[in-house]
């Protein structure tokens, strides 16, 4: 394949099955097989395809940010118009927009997670032998010997 030069549909072609099989869960060794482009040349075209729809973390967010600006302009005038169902309505819009603003830089990121334990019944048998052991065992280590009464 060295020296043979393509063009740029031929390019856009070999890139939309290479992704089409990447996708579809082919290694890269499959993919190089079934097309004849070496795996190198795979993992860049794949790499760039990937990478050109990854958005640019701060300018992402400046997009957003200016957006979510522009919404709670608008409802601010709901908090202003004096009826209660509006400006409750809008509070709620309010609140969902910052709400947004907050994820979007992961100003809770320093929260603790909140960790689910979800026991089956054998688990929360073996449990409660684990306690009851441990019971036990804190019952002989505190028990007086005997004959020393």
């Amino acid at each position: 394949m060295s020296g043979h030069h393509y063009t740029n549909a031929e390019v856009a072609q070999q890139t939309a099955t290479i992704m089409d099989a990447h996708l579809g869960g082919m290694t890269l060794s499959q993919i190089s097989k079934q097309t004849g482009i070496p795996e190198s040349t795979i993992d860049r075209r794949i790499h760039a395809v990937v990478e050109s729809f990854a958005p640019k973390v701060e300018e992402y967010r400046r997009t957003v940010t200016m957006r979510l600006e522009r919404v709670l302009k608008a409802l601010d005038a709901g908090l202003q118009s004096g009826d209660p169902a509006t400006v409750a309505l809008s509070a709620g819009k309010i609140l969902a927009a910052l709400d947004q603003v907050r994820r979007l830089y992961a100003m809770d990121a320093q929260a603790a997670p909140t960790v689910l334990e979800i026991y089956d019944p054998t688990d929360l048998a073996i449990r409660d032998l684990v306690l009851a052991a441990e019971e036990a065992g804190r019952a002989v280590a505190n028990a007086t010997p005997l004959g020393s009464e």
